[in-house]
């Protein structure tokens, strides 16, 4: 199974030690499959690099986390898809008061 991981699940992960979020990527990592694309990793890199989520990590599965993302597979983004995944955000784009990322 090939699975990709939103960087929030890896970011909830190195906050807390066998935390479902934990849990899910440890699975991965041990079953092979692991995904990313060249962007999420820069995202979720920068992210954990902020010092308000640096500060309140556990370094020694950022730096398991770091070694995971460097051993997953690499792929190519085909198609970028604009559509929301909150309902809430499927507004006409005239009526959003926030960007639909």
């Amino acid at each position: 199974m090939r699975v990709v991981l939103d960087t929030n699940i890896f970011v909830s992960a190195v906050l807390k030690l066998n935390s479902r979020p934990f849990l899910a990527i440890r699975w991965v990592d041990q079953n092979g499959g692991l995904l990313k694309s060249g962007a999420t990793e820069v995202e979720l890199l920068s992210v954990l690099a902020r010092p308000q989520i640096a500060a309140v990590t556990i370094p020694s599965l950022r730096d398991d986390l770091a070694k995971m993302l460097a051993g997953a597979e690499l792929v190519a983004i085909q198609e970028r898809i604009t559509a929301c995944r909150d309902p809430k955000r499927e507004i006409p784009r005239s009526r959003r008061k926030w960007p639909c990322r």
